[in-house]
């Protein structure tokens, strides 16, 4: 045997070595490789968990704020206990909170937003939206107020504010938004209309009127006009202005199919106002006829029986206002002023003097409400006053307003 063909010859060894590593170099390579993208990959996954998970949360939350709130509700939790300064995101767990029926919770968490910092106006409308639906109008209101008045939503935050101020009572704050958005809106009928109601129930007939006239001015659809006529025919009425206020009975009757109640109401008060006792009389029937709780029908109909000394009837008509409204002044008066005339001498100074008292309820409210600047204790006696003059959801919008 030769010195070539021996195994354990020198050559023969350093080919097999070569072979050798041959073999091993790609399980080498693909081990370098798998670490030079290990390298590579935790870096990146960490910049992801970093940069793009958060985002993701507040995306998959606001997935969830629909269908699973309480889920939404943790994930922002989560969230916002790395990121507490993203004030935005605030905002929409606060939304989820509220969702979930932890209204509290969701005022307690609105309250803590930087309101400056707030740039997404569409999510502080649906929270306002969503709060009212709930019934609770502070956070609907907390919403509404941190639209910024340079926002391009602030005439749509104001809108909305003003429903919730008018039907909590606040004639100084509703005043103060309903003027704003007349600036802002300027061609708008709504705001006029909110600020004619407040306007009557302040006893400011002519500011009324003329707020009325300045949504007609800028509203032409029926539909829409017969919400500012019906209340411009009630207040010209009470100033017994009857020729504009058959005008614009008349064109209210135009419209049949958009006819309330209210507009048959109205019709009697005017017939009565232009002599027509009869058939004032008659309306005012009619409308019992279908309503027998109808207090206004009933009012009307009985002052125009005591006109007519038909003491005997007005008594009756008065007497049943006065148990379904413990609170009407005007029935309390006039029905004294029956038991006068009929000789039931003591039961008329009840009523003279339950009339007198509810007058000065009547004129401690008015002032109260004409107060910005009440005081907690004024506040609480507003809300009082209010609940004993009948005007109960208004008292319990107030307990929940700002």
């Amino acid at each position: 045997m030769t010195l070539e063909n021996n195994e354990d010859s020198p050559k023969n060894k350093a080919n097999g070595n070569s072979l050798r590593r041959r073999q091993r170099r790609p399980g080498r390579m693909l081990t370098s490789r798998r670490a030079a993208w290990s390298l590579i990959a935790i870096p990146v996954f960490g910049l992801f968990w970093y940069f793009v998970r958060p985002s993701y949360l507040v995306y998959e939350a606001r997935g969830l704020l629909a269908t699973d709130p309480a889920a939404a509700a943790e994930l922002m939790q989560n969230y916002l206990s790395s990121f507490p300064d993203d004030q935005e995101s605030h905002v929409l767990w606060a939304h989820a909170l509220l969702r979930s029926g932890r209204w509290q919770e969701a005022i307690g968490c609105f309250s803590q937003i930087d309101k400056d910092k707030l740039t997404r106006t569409e999510d502080l409308l649906r929270l306002a939206d969503d709060a009212r639906s709930a019934k609770v109008p502070l956070l609907a209101v907390l919403a509404l107020e941190a639209v910024g008045q340079n926002s391009p939503d602030r005439a749509a935050a104001l809108r909305r504010l003003l429903t919730i101020r008018n039907e909590a009572g606040d004639f100084a704050r509703t005043i103060t938004a309903g003027e704003e958005l007349t600036r802002l809106r300027p061609d708008d009928a709504f705001p006029w209309q909110v600020l004619a109601s407040i306007h009557e129930r302040q006893m400011a007939l002519p500011e009324a009127i003329n707020c009325l006239r300045q949504s007609l001015q800028r509203e032409s659809r029926p539909s829409e006009r017969i919400h500012s006529l019906r209340p411009l025919v009630r207040i010209l009425i009470q100033l017994g202005e009857r020729s504009e206020a058959r005008k614009s009975q008349d064109e209210i009757c135009q419209n049949q199919s958009l006819l309330t109640s209210e507009d048959h109401i109205n019709e009697a008060r005017l017939l009565r106002l232009e002599g027509n006792i009869d058939r004032a009389q008659d309306q005012a029937t009619k409308i019992l006829d279908v309503d027998r709780n109808n207090v206004i029908a009933l009012e009307i109909r009985g002052t125009i029986l005591m006109e007519r000394a038909d003491y005997a009837a007005a008594e009756a008509d008065f007497r049943r206002t006065i148990s379904l409204q413990q609170w009407n002044k005007q029935a309390h008066y006039k029905l004294a002023q029956i038991l006068t005339k009929t000789g039931q001498t003591k039961e008329a100074a009840f009523h003279f003097a339950e009339n007198r008292r509810l007058l000065d309820l009547s004129s401690r409210f008015l002032h109260l409400q004409q107060n910005p600047s009440r005081s907690d204790s004024e506040q609480q006696e507003l809300i009082s006053l209010m609940q004993q003059l009948g005007l109960k959801p208004a008292a319990e919008h107030l307990k929940d307003s700002p």
